[in-house]
């Protein structure tokens, strides 16, 4: 063997310099720019990523290692969607700042149980980024609540609704649609048995007034004197079959308007021929 050969051979069994992760999986990292994202897996060279929008994406060890560094909550910024990592994701709020104490402000957070406005005093570590889902429940609770997220003032909005007297059957139906997730495969079934559910809780509500409650009928109008709690709770539950008729209304190819038009028709007509009382569909 030669000296060029013997030199040939010594490069090839020369191991390369292996570069080796400065992070770990499971870790949250962030860039210069403060964007985070979580390190899922590490194979080869490569670090296999996911940000908090949900993308994944996979990026060589050596440029990772030297553009990012373990997040903290000083890469937080006003609007960021942070999860309390002691409390797994019970506790999820839309991170503000830190007060001079050191404590973490909140706009809004959602504890598993309750949704919460201007949440303050949080403690200072613990917090991690929300992953897509997480959010994408923060979000969710925000507008059950009846707010929204301007992301260029930085603020809660309370969302204006339209009030039940200038709101048309049709809008009403509109609004309910989208919130109507069921399965399409159980389109008819799924409203028509929540029809059925709703009505029977509606039922069970008024057997406990009935049971519960001497009842006063208002001498002007005919309706019965609830107090707010009850009225409360029994509107709830007609809201509820409104819903449910809504969605069966939609399955079936028509707007509430349309049936409402129809049982109109029908009611007036049995008015005029007399047969308000009676059974049978047709008389």
């Amino acid at each position: 063997m030669n000296h060029l050969t013997w030199k040939i051979q010594e490069k090839k069994q020369k191991p390369v310099n292996k570069v080796e992760p400065k992070f770990k999986v499971k870790d949250w990292i962030a860039n210069r720019g403060g964007n985070p994202c979580y390190v899922e897996s590490i194979f080869g060279d490569c670090y296999e990523l996911w940000s908090c929008e949900g993308f994944k994406y996979t990026k060589p060890i050596i440029n990772i290692n030297y553009n990012y560094h373990l997040w903290t909550i000083h890469d937080a910024k006003d609007g960021d969607v942070l999860v309390d990592s002691y409390c797994k994701d019970s506790i999820i709020i839309l991170y503000k700042g830190i007060d001079k104490e050191r404590s973490i402000l909140a706009h809004c957070g959602w504890n598993g149980y309750n949704f919460s406005i201007k949440t303050n005093g949080l403690g200072y570590g613990g917090y991690l980024p929300a992953t897509k889902e997480q959010r994408n429940l923060l979000f969710q609770k925000i507008k059950e609540a009846g707010y929204e997220w301007d992301a260029e003032k930085k603020e809660l909005k309370k969302i204006k609704l339209k009030t039940l007297v200038n709101m048309t059957l049709n809008e009403y139906q509109h609004e309910a649609l989208s919130t109507a997730i069921y399965d399409r495969q159980f389109a008819v079934i799924h409203p028509a048995l929540g029809i059925a559910g709703e009505a029977g809780e509606c039922a069970d509500k008024v057997k406990k007034i009935l049971r519960d409650t001497h009842i006063v009928c208002n001498a002007e109008t005919g309706a019965i004197m609830l107090d707010t709690e009850q009225q409360r709770a029994l509107a709830l539950e007609i809201g509820d079959v409104l819903w449910y008729c809504a969605t069966l209304a939609r399955d079936i190819g028509m707007t509430l308007e349309e049936i409402a038009e129809l049982n109109i028709a029908k009611i007036n007509s049995r008015k005029q021929r007399g047969k308000l009382g009676g059974s049978g569909d047709n008389r």
